[in-house]
């Protein structure tokens, strides 16, 4: 999941300044860690669609 955070916000100036929300607020990392699940999940149920 780290990594799929990384390609999505590529400027490391801009992860640097969320990390301290974060620490304060795991909820919103939280919130992102969900929405790549929803997307991995959406990729699989359009590739066993189309197989």
């Amino acid at each position: 999941m780290r990594k799929t955070i990384g390609t999505i916000q590529t400027d490391p100036a801009a992860k640097h300044r969320v990390r301290a929300k974060y620490a304060e607020d795991p909820a919103l990392l939280m919130v992102a860690a969900e929405l790549v699940a929803i997307e991995f999940k959406t990729i699989a149920i359009c590739q066993r669609l189309l197989a």
